[in-house]
């Protein structure tokens, strides 16, 4: 059984433009991520192109193994590593492939900072700001529906995408603004449940748990707010339409001290008030 799978790992080698890492020193990068978690895969792969992925999911599929995707390897909580195929989307698939006066086309491998640089000639940037924006990849962003500490002003990575063009895992690529159509009936299914979905959902300014079904409830269901935050578990992103926003002009920076952790919370919702 292992000789067939590394034969079949290596038949794969072959059909790809990307990069096939099987060897176990070129594992060790793909066993962990910022979590505490550890796990080595199978084989880790870096496409080069949609064909490559298309490869790669098929492969997947004939071998029953799980995918996992890995943009910077930021994650705190272990998403980008997995026991079976790890996919490298940070080596190759990152691309800024357009910039107009308030959009932006990417793939998902591009880290925020290099986007914001490029988005910077314009005085504009992507407005959420995690930590970890030096190495955080759009992709893992959006996978993780990321926000950062000016999250209150710019809401999370959902509330910026407008599309996203993915894989879906059958390896059939599709842009979510077909989706409506593929999925008529599962969205029939969901919509009917749309009570019991609201009453279940926290009205919160972000939320990163479980799968955000009411964004498929309205009249005009939305996949791309949907698929946000679903970790690669529904789909692979391999690129992503999202808004940009100016450069504030000026910053200030406020501390305030607190006697309690009480007093601090309820300051919270006057400052709220004031925007």
């Amino acid at each position: 059984m292992e000789a067939d799978i590394h034969q079949a790992i290596s038949a794969l080698r072959k059909k790809i433009e990307g990069d096939v890492f099987s060897a176990y020193e070129s594992r060790i990068p793909y066993s962990y991520d910022e979590s505490i978690f550890k796990m080595c895969p199978l084989f880790a792969v870096a496409p080069k192109s949609e064909d490559d992925l298309k490869a790669i999911i098929e492969f997947a599929h004939q071998h029953e193994l799980p995918v996992s995707a890995r943009g910077g390897g930021t994650g705190i909580a272990g998403q980008s590593i997995g026991s079976g195929i790890v996919i490298d989307f940070k080596k190759y698939l990152n691309k800024v492939l357009d910039i107009t006066k308030d959009h932006v086309l990417v793939q998902p491998g591009v880290t925020l900072k290099d986007l914001n640089l490029a988005l910077a000639q314009y005085q504009r940037k992507f407005a959420p700001d995690p930590g970890s924006y030096m190495n955080c990849t759009i992709g893992g962003m959006v996978s993780t529906n990321a926000s950062g500490p000016h999250g209150f002003k710019y809401g999370s990575t959902r509330d910026h995408i407008l599309g996203l063009r993915v894989m879906c895992a059958d390896g059939v690529a599709i842009h979510t603004s077909r989706m409506e159509v593929w999925f008529a009936n599962m969205v029939s299914l969901i919509k009917k449940q749309k009570a019991m979905i609201e009453s279940h959902t926290p009205l919160v300014r972000k939320n990163s748990s479980g799968y955000a079904l009411l964004e498929l409830c309205s009249d005009q269901p939305s996949f791309e707010r949907f698929l946000v935050g679903t970790e690669g578990t529904l789909a692979l992103v391999t690129e992503i339409f999202a808004r940009s926003s100016p450069i504030p002009t000026k910053t200030i920076l406020n501390i305030i001290g607190f006697d309690d952790m009480a007093s601090a919370l309820d300051a919270a919702s006057e400052y709220r008030a004031l925007g």
